[in-house]
């Protein structure tokens, strides 16, 4: 025993003074062996090793401390300080780098949304993963009703999965084939972008594609749409960041929502390139403003106008304040002026503080003031802004995995009218959700919405089919759990890791030396 601790006491001063990590390599094991020739430790039998970030573990460890350089073979497991997960069976890795390659893999890069991959091998750093032969999914990966592989993967952790000579299987069989298959990871995006089928009015059928579209420096969505009465809608929408701006282009035909008296989708024509900077704290103040800047030209199809639109606005927001344990305020300004090619000249000023009161761990209350003040107008319908001074109150109480509900009530005294609005979602089986959502308008003395919904989730599928009787449209949406927002349905608990158990981590109950 006197020999291993000796031997395990050099181990650590090696590593100590070879590595330019600000912690030493530590290496526990059954049995630890130093070539002193060679440089050379041999580690087997439980080995647990950690260094920097990650913590490795094997039947067999050989590290050189000369090039700093492990090789681990038999059981072996990576993690990282990030939950990050991957195992394999001879690993090869770089303790100053923190890069590595590992064989036969099969893990988890993203926790947090179960990104699993499996493959002939994968090549790490703390930024980036490339798979080669691989598979990912985010559903059960002994049997993924959802999967993409590949030729080569590259995982970028919180922005993307780019799979290249990719095929998109589902429930085992190829749906088809592409040399380059894109999946968001980045937050408020949806991952994969599925087609979308329905009914309304307005377009009749219609169907709708979206693919990613991925330049350099940009990244955004094209989309087609088709509708047997509204015909084809052709739309880009790609963005360039940087940490200072962010520089956005819109080309095509869309649509956007009028829901002030009765639903319609207008469409228009749009070529515009927009700029937003990022907050710029006010020196001394809890305030941040940020400016934004828009240029291009407009067609409304319904109100039969094109003109060219500058808009310039001003954004300050202030910080939250902490108003007691369980208080919050919120509190935003904007001004933005619009100039039209026709000569009119728009403004819209705007207010708006919420305070946020938590009951529970379930339960949230929210009193919010929004206030709008236009000047000018508009010769554009799908530019049109309602002027406001609304007061609203609302009660949302979500309990993961079996019910969500909403109560809100508000007052518009710029109009004035005043709307109520409900919605209830409940959980009749792990795998089916219903729920049912209304706004009446006391100054229409009529119902606005009226909404039926069905969430079916199988495996990491999640398909929602809704049902807007006021507005006569039935729609099919299909994303993946743990990707695609669901914010008015219930709130599902993370999914068990798709890892099979191994019980404890090899070296974890072994003797230290």
């Amino acid at each position: 025993m006197r020999r291993l601790l000796g031997v395990a006491a050099v181990v650590l001063v090696c590593a100590a003074r070879a590595s330019a990590q600000p912690s030493p390599v530590v290496v526990d094991a059954e049995t630890i062996t130093y070539d002193t020739a060679g440089q050379t430790v041999i580690a087997q039998g439980n080995v647990r090793v950690s260094s920097g970030r990650h913590r490795m573990f094997a039947d067999a460890v050989t590290y050189d401390l000369r090039t700093e350089v492990l090789t681990a073979t038999g059981r072996v497991r990576v993690l990282d300080d990030r939950g990050r997960e991957l195992r394999g069976r001879l690993l090869t890795f770089n303790t100053r780098t923190e890069a590595g390659v590992l064989d036969g893999v099969h893990g988890i890069v993203d926790p947090a949304r179960r990104v699993y991959v499996r493959g002939d091998r994968l090549e790490f750093d703390p930024g980036r993963y490339i798979g080669h032969q691989t598979l990912t999914t985010t559903c059960d990966p002994e049997r993924p009703l959802f999967a993409v592989t590949a030729r080569r993967l590259e995982i970028v952790p919180n922005e993307e999965i780019v799979a290249y000579d990719a095929s998109v299987q589902v429930a085992g069989r190829r749906v088809f084939s592409t040399p380059r298959f894109d999946i968001s990871l980045a937050p408020g995006e949806p991952a994969v972008l599925a087609p979308g089928f329905g009914h309304n009015d307005v377009d009749r059928f219609w169907v709708e594609y979206r693919a990613r579209v991925t330049m350099p420096g940009a990244r955004g969505v094209a989309s087609v749409k088709y509708g047997t009465a509204s015909g084809w809608f052709p739309f880009l929408r790609l963005t360039h960041r940087a940490p200072a701006f962010a520089a956005t282009l819109r080309l095509g035909r869309t649509q956007t929502e009028d829901e002030r008296e009765a639903f319609a989708l207008l469409p228009y024509r749009v070529a515009e390139a927009s700029v937003e900077g990022a907050p710029v704290p006010i020196v001394g103040t809890r305030l941040s403003y940020a400016l934004s800047a828009a240029a291009g030209w407009l067609e409304d199809e319904t109100a039969m106008v094109a003109t060219t639109r500058l808009d310039g606005a001003l954004a300050v927001r202030a910080e939250t304040f902490q108003l007691g344990p369980r208080l919050a305020l919120d509190a935003e300004a904007r001004l933005r002026v619009s100039i039209y090619g026709s000569g009119d000249v728009r403004t819209v000023a705007s207010a708006a503080a919420a305070l946020v009161h938590p009951l529970d761990a379930y339960t949230r209350v929210t009193l919010r003031y929004e206030y709008v003040h236009l000047g000018g107008r508009s010769p554009l319908l799908v530019d049109d802004v309602d002027p406001a001074s609304t007061l609203s109150l609302a009660v949302v109480r979500a309990v993961p995995d079996r019910y969500r509900w909403a109560v809100r009530a508000a007052h518009n005294w710029a109009v004035p009218e005043t709307k109520v609005a409900a919605s209830a979602f409940v959980v009749t089986s792990p795998s089916l959700e219903v729920g049912v959502a209304a706004v009446y308008n006391t100054r229409l003395a009529r119902l606005e919405d009226l909404d039926f919904a069905v969430r079916w989730i199988c495996d990491c599928v999640d398909v929602v089919v809704r049902y807007r009787q006021v507005r006569r449209e039935i729609s099919l949406d299909v994303g993946l759990v743990g990707f695609t927002r669901r914010e008015a349905f219930v709130p599902r608990s993370p999914r068990p890791s798709p890892l099979p158990p191994v019980g404890d981590p090899p070296g974890e109950r072994g003797d230290r030396h």
